[in-house]
């Protein structure tokens, strides 16, 4: 698991506002917004954001892969030779997600002779490029690699989105991971682990950071934005601007219906509106077009611009647009538009708070709406005080799963998680679904059925809603979705590990047979390293410890001066430490 695509789901999902990383490939992953610097005392803290590279490089998402397969990153070298400016160049003149496959085709071509020069007359960058690089770039086997393609867009990452729970590290978990995986000793670790430890002892008790502009020590509310420094854009060289305003050209051209504008033309652009209708003729907005407005919107206030403009835009979004919850998720514009509830004009808190409330009811809307349908296939939830009971099922619940099951959850399966009156409750009882659907294709009834008794079994052994029932059902999630650990749950959902039992089992009894046999040999390569053989000292008796006044003396000699000069010996006591030097 990646640990950039992990911030980047948490980004998508809401939990987090950005990432603070010197990582770019944070971008490819999805990422947002990116904080650079942060622990560099020497340089200032930069925020990159996703939307800028897009907006001003036309650099999506898709084109960054495409730039990480010709320069290099973590999942591919890239092509020796081609630097960012190249590799610019190549995505302008082979544009879109098939650009780098017509890329390999000229280019093999070109080389195999059978391509002539005339054919790539017409392109500057096509004739200096069979120039330069005709007996120097080779394209390497598999390229371009969409392997690489998939690691980006679908890495391995935990989805869920429960919300953050600080707490305090496990020293004795830890203590035993580093002495098994690095050879470290109980002490090293504890030197470790004991100060940072009890540094969040001491934050937990004195109260955390409020916000990340405190952490600045920049001002907060009106003005703060005078504690950073004004926004910059970096200078790049003609021939860069060059191939950006060319990939720009061609981004604008594919999004208008291939109108490719020419370098004459004029650069002033009017964005088009691309809002569609449903079935009974009223708009509807896309994402593009939610993104886009609300981009606009955020640039008018930050840029102090008529409060007129801001409001406009609001009423148009008041009027225009019935988001989705996972169009307003992917967009934030719920979060932007939230914002400006604080605005200190009237008229613009006013609007933006109708616009919050209306989409409060769509999302509610919505989700009632999935309710209804997923009661339909599902029975209701238990009383009120009573244990959750395993659901009867229905009939047309019984029917095996057939879709993705990598991607399986109880949303997506349409499964009411409402069994008990408490809501921590049945969040728990959809994260033990979420991990026991995992790769399995039973039907919805029975996998509900089980992740309500286990969650009752580690709800009676824990005695309620505390923090070791919540780090329990974690754990076991965490557990069902790792993917080497395949056994772990059809032997929940087959019966040989009761739920009873599931609710006991260690973090060592959960580990598949493969993981404790690598765990053990990895264990063993470690002990051998540690046991690095010590050089045998020699012991002089005829040396004597002026602090303990032991003949216990191991001594080495070296020449420290001039060669004329005695040498000069240096003494280490083995009884008691004590070391001193004499020529």
């Amino acid at each position: 698991m990646e640990a950039e695509a992990q911030c980047a789901e948490l980004v998508r999902l809401g939990i987090v506002d950005g990432i603070v990383t010197d990582d770019s490939d944070t971008f490819l992953f999805g990422g947002t917004r990116v904080y650079k610097n942060m622990f560099n005392s020497n340089k200032f803290v930069e925020c990159y954001l996703g939307v800028d590279l897009e907006k001003e490089l036309s650099l999506s998402r898709e084109q960054l892969i495409s730039l990480a397969q010709l320069l290099g990153s973590d999942y591919t070298e890239g092509l020796p030779g081609v630097g960012p400016v190249t590799a610019v160049e190549i995505l302008s003149e082979f544009p879109g997600k098939p650009g780098l496959e017509q890329f390999r085709e000229w280019w093999t071509a070109v080389q195999s002779q059978n391509r002539p020069k005339e054919a790539d007359a017409s392109s500057p960058f096509r004739k200096k490029f069979r120039k330069s690089q005709a007996t120097k770039l080779f394209l390497p086997l598999g390229f371009p690699n969409p392997a690489v393609y998939d690691a980006y867009i679908h890495p391995d990452v935990d989805s869920s989105a429960e919300p953050f729970q600080w707490g305090v590290p496990d020293l004795e978990g830890l203590r035993q991971f580093l002495m098994a995986t690095i050879g470290w000793s109980k002490e090293r670790t504890d030197e470790v682990l004991v100060p940072v430890i009890r540094d969040m002892n001491k934050r937990g008790v004195e109260g955390t950071q409020s916000n990340i502009t405190r952490y600045f020590g920049g001002g907060v509310g009106v003005g703060a934005k005078e504690a950073f420094a004004p926004r910059q854009r970096a200078q790049g060289s003609k021939r860069m601007a060059a191939a950006v305003d060319k990939l720009r050209a061609t981004a604008t051209g594919d999004e208008a219906g291939g109108r490719v504008e020419g370098p004459s033309s004029k650069r002033r652009r009017t964005a088009r509106r691309e809002v569609v209708e449903d079935d009974e003729g009223s708009p509807v907005m896309d994402q593009r077009e939610l993104e886009s407005r609300v981009k606009a919107l955020t640039k008018s206030v930050a840029a102090n611009e008529p409060p007129e403009t801001a409001i406009k835009l609001l009423d148009s979004l008041k009027k225009d647009a019935s988001p989705t919850e996972e169009m307003l998720r992917a967009t934030r514009a719920g979060v932007y538009v939230a914002k400006l509830r604080a605005n200190p004009n009237k008229e613009i808190a006013r609007s933006a708070s109708e616009l919050v409330i209306k989409w409060k009811k769509l999302v509610e809307q919505e989700k009632n709406s999935k309710l209804q349908k997923a009661k339909m296939g599902s029975p209701a939830p238990a009383a009120a005080g009573s244990s959750p009971a395993a659901p009867a099922a229905a009939g047309s619940a019984k029917k095996a799963f057939t879709g993705d099951a990598e991607k399986r959850k109880f949303d997506s399966d349409g499964v009411d998680i409402k069994r008990t009156d408490s809501n921590v409750r049945n969040q728990c009882i959809g994260l033990v679904y979420n991990g026991l659907a995992y790769r399995c294709t039973e039907p919805a009834s029975d996998v509900i059925a089980k992740s309500v008794a286990v969650e009752q079994a580690v709800f009676d052994v824990y005695k309620g809603e505390t923090a070791d029932y919540k780090k329990k059902i974690r754990s076991l999630f965490s557990n069902l979705k790792t993917k080497s650990n395949k056994e772990l749950g059809p032997r929940v959902m087959s019966g040989a590990i009761p739920p009873e039992k599931f609710a006991v089992m260690t973090d060592e009894d959960l580990k598949s047979e493969d993981q404790r046999k690598k765990d053990m040999e990895l264990e063993r390569e470690n002990m051998k390293r540690a046991q690095v053989p010590m050089a045998e000292k020699s012991i002089s008796d005829s040396l004597e410890c002026g602090r303990c006044k032991k003949k216990k003396v191991s001594y080495t000699q070296a020449q420290t001066r001039s060669a004329d000069e005695p040498m000069t010996t240096f003494c280490e006591c083995m009884n008691c430490g004590n070391r001193w030097k004499f020529s």
